[in-house]
């Protein structure tokens, strides 16, 4: 490669030019945007969150405009997207142990803070949402064994069901949700 002498510096054709990068980015955005989006949001289930991780995206790019060409973004996008998902996910894990150490050992209203009560409200609304998605039997048996505080029997008794099935349907339930919770962490 030749240099200037007098510079010091590469002849403006030999370097890098960072507007083609941004050239590539800004149509990356525009062609991937939608995609890598439905990636997101089908790993975290939550659109507002989803979004914002996708700009996240995009303002990571730009850190490598200088490695990225046509060939290398969709690559880097979706891996940048990948390592995003499991920040989030860890960060809902501490959520959820949060919950579990305020709903198992903080009893008295005085000792709860503004923050875990929020933490605590996201939280009962996961677990919300997961159950909607159960079948309708195992739905039906967790909420009357968890939130109704009733044993197998008589939940056997009312829907009209053997002891055994509310079991197993209570057992699935469970085993679900606790599958759903550690695909979030």
């Amino acid at each position: 490669m030749e240099t200037n002498y007098i510079t010091g510096v590469m002849p403006e054709s030999q370097c890098f030019r960072s507007d083609s990068s941004d050239d590539v980015i800004a149509k990356a955005y525009v062609s991937h945007r939608d995609g890598i989006l439905r990636y997101i949001h089908s790993a975290i289930n939550n659109r507002a969150e989803a979004e914002d991780l996708v700009q996240d995206v995009f303002l990571r790019i730009l850190d490598y405009r200088m490695l990225i060409n046509e060939a290398t973004i969709k690559f880097f996008m979706y891996k940048i997207a990948r390592n995003l998902i499991c920040d989030y996910l860890r960060r809902h894990q501490v959520r959820q142990e949060c919950y579990d150490y305020i709903y198992y050992n903080v009893s008295s209203p005085e000792t709860e803070s503004a923050d875990c009560l929020a933490i605590t409200k996201d939280i009962a609304s996961l677990e919300r949402d997961i159950i909607a998605r159960l079948l309708l039997q195992r739905r039906v048996t967790y909420r009357m064994k968890r939130f109704g505080l009733m044993t197998c029997n008589e939940i056997a008794c009312r829907l009209k069901l053997s002891t055994r099935t509310v079991e197993n349907h209570y057992r699935h339930a469970c085993l679900e949700i606790r599958d759903y919770m550690k695909r979030c962490i």
